[in-house]
């Protein structure tokens, strides 16, 4: 029961890190495109989304926070995702 609970935790983790590069990419190539809003709205925008891949690729290969545990690094790192 827990592994399965695990594993889908951890495909929701996957499809959510998905999801979020998949928007910065598209974003990221119409800012090239039309150059729409100027560097400092890009930097506004995309700066936050950066650190919310960079939180979801450590939950991905459970890197974040390790010596927390199973539970906790989790809940930190929706946390700190959330924040941003």
């Amino acid at each position: 029961m827990a592994s399965d609970s695990a594993s889908r935790l951890h495909a929701a983790m996957v499809g959510a890190y998905f999801a979020v590069a998949i928007f910065f990419t598209l974003y990221l190539v119409n800012y090239y495109l039309t150059g729409e809003g100027g560097p400092t709205v890009l930097a506004v925008m995309l700066v936050p989304v950066a650190f919310v891949l960079f939180v979801l690729e450590e939950l991905r290969r459970d890197d974040f926070y390790p010596r927390f545990g199973f539970v906790p690094g989790r809940s930190l790192g929706v946390i700190c995702a959330g924040a941003a």
